[in-house]
């Protein structure tokens, strides 16, 4: 069991975003998910100081998870960012370069990389 904290996790893919739930509900921490990047902006505006890092894929329909990112670091720019992509194109659009963008993630994603990305980010936070 590690530190708490409060996760954003956003993913389009039910499967996915269930997985990663409780993967790290076990780790000891609290997640509110989302399946898409509005939904989760609105979430984070309603409530920034609620959440301690942001977990987002990067392609999702409505909104992609570099802009989600970008928006919810104009709010809070201490917030710990980590992108996931199953699409290696994306690195070459700079996005797990960007500014405050913590970690990049390459799906697919074992459960304890995961972990360990989350941790992570948040000691650096």
């Amino acid at each position: 069991m590690t530190d708490s904290g409060h996760i954003l996790l956003v993913d389009d893919e039910d499967l996915i975003l269930e997985f990663a739930r409780l993967i790290l509900e076990e780790d000891g921490y609290r997640v509110t998910t989302a399946l898409d990047g509005q939904a989760a902006l609105a979430g984070f505006e309603a409530a920034p100081g609620d959440f301690d890092l942001l977990l987002t894929d990067m392609a999702m329909p409505k909104m992609d998870g570099l802009e989600l990112a970008r928006r919810c670091l104009a709010l809070r720019p201490d917030l710990p960012v980590i992108l996931c992509s199953g699409y290696g194109d994306l690195l070459d659009r700079g996005g797990h370069t960007a500014p405050g963008i913590s970690r990049y993630l390459s799906k697919p994603i074992l459960g304890t990389e995961l972990c360990q990305a989350v941790a992570g980010a948040l000691s650096r936070g």
